[in-house]
């Protein structure tokens, strides 16, 4: 088969094929008894010139390739998708409001002071301040991770953390809740999730219900955003017949309903339990709703076994696997509508505590969730963890159902974990 550019995409030949063609046109030429064989003068030309020619359409192969935006890596990928003004987005640090400083009253800590996390070794700087240490002795203040990417932390008292520069009169620093998912900071984006980045912002320009789901993506602030649409004549899941829902997280509420009514198909009422009004092109006032999820609490409990694993457990290793649950939870059921799955926390559990030889720690892992902190056994760690059996939902490995306007809730001091 000759080299083909088509719609479809390319089709190369390979060596073979190429001699094949030679040989052919050669005898076509000079005669069918014309020599051509790898032997002789003018085979031997024949393989040179193929191999040559092989080369070349390989390279033409690549280029078609890397011209796909499924298929660019790197710098490449980043001038594609100028094309289209979606641009990689840069590494950020995680930034939170949620420490608590102690000391001797009237202590003032500036900028600049830096304390680190005993279990994660990440060093936090003092932000926003400077920060005066009230007549309580103690006072709210906000820190930025000293490196860039998805830093964390879980509440955690004094012991966890160590001062590194020293205030007189500051004796103490704390996490008084989780860092919030939307504080998080992040590496450079990958070419994965700039590549579906990419095709979400292509969207904006779309009159559907997948481009106001892009408009409303690209709001600043805004973390998640689930769009559902009632085809119907009637009314499903509350949305009247006809009319679509927004469920978003983050961002204010007036620049997420102008990005709903610039996107908005003619007639279709954007339904919502936050209505806000905004003009359109004629300046005429526009309803628009809007919906905020609300956070369902989920309680976890897990239990890991040791025996017969090749691997050597990490120190700490109940909270190694307390913040891999928690990380999992924030990114993959941080949107509206989704589904607890236990079984999906599972890979990243045995990957926190696989060891330096890639050897596992542990056999078996079994998750199990509650929306309440039903009836179930007991935790080792953490200390202080709720009895098991206040709530009426009793803990099993079933899934737990997020209504679409709802959000899974995680958070540290609902995680359980015993390793035996």
């Amino acid at each position: 088969m000759p080299l083909q550019i088509s719609a479809t995409g390319i089709q190369i030949q390979d060596l073979e094929e190429i001699i094949g063609e030679y040989n052919t046109l050669m005898q076509a030429e000079f005669g069918v008894l014309f020599k051509v064989g790898s032997g002789s003068v003018a085979g031997k030309v024949i393989g040179i010139a193929a191999e040559r020619e092989a080369l070349l359409q390989q390279l033409l192969l690549n280029i078609v390739t890397v011209l796909d935006p499924d298929n660019a890596t790197g710098a490449l990928l980043d001038i594609l998708s100028g094309i289209t003004n979606t641009e990689r987005q840069e590494e950020t640090k995680s930034k939170s409001e949620n420490f608590l400083l102690t000391g001797t009253p009237a202590t003032n800590i500036p900028n600049g002071k830096q304390f680190k996390n005993a279990t994660t070794e990440d060093v936090w700087v003092i932000a926003d301040g400077p920060y005066v240490i009230g007549g309580g002795g103690t006072i709210a203040a906000t820190a930025e991770a000293a490196e860039f990417g998805a830093l964390t932390f879980v509440t955690s008292g004094p012991a966890n953390w160590t001062i590194l520069t020293s205030v007189a009169g500051w004796t103490s620093v704390e996490a008084s809740a989780d860092i919030d998912p939307e504080e998080i900071g992040r590496a450079d984006e990958q070419d994965g999730p700039l590549r579906i980045r990419r095709k979400d912002e292509l969207l904006i320009n779309g009159n559907d219900i997948d481009g106001i789901r892009a408009l409303v993506l690209a709001v600043s602030g805004v973390t998640s955003v689930r769009t559902f649409e009632n085809q119907t004549a009637i009314e499903v899941d509350g949305i009247p017949g006809g009319a679509f829902e927004v469920v978003v997280d983050g961002g204010d509420d007036t620049a997420i309903a102008v990005a709903i009514q610039s996107g908005r198909p003619p007639g279709a009422e954007a339904f919502g339990t936050t209505t806000v009004i905004v003009q359109n092109s004629e300046l005429d006032n526009i309803t628009i709703g809007l919906t905020r999820p609300a956070d369902i609490d989920i309680f976890i409990l897990v239990t890991c076994l040791t025996v017969g694993a090749e691997g050597v457990l990490p120190d700490n290793p109940e909270q190694v696997v307390l913040d891999a649950v928690l990380a999992y939870g924030n990114l993959n059921f941080n949107n509206p509508g989704v589904d607890v799955i236990p079984q999906s926390f599972v890979g990243d559990i045995f990957d926190a505590l696989r060891d330096a030889q890639g050897k596992n720690s542990v056999t078996s892992v079994d998750v199990q969730l509650s929306y309440d902190n039903g009836a179930g056994v007991a935790p080792a760690f953490p200390v202080g963890f709720p009895a098991p059996g206040a709530g009426v939902d009793p803990y099993d490995a079933l899934p737990r159902v997020i209504a679409i306007r709802e959000r899974a809730d995680f958070d540290s001091a609902r995680i359980g974990v015993t390793i035996t």
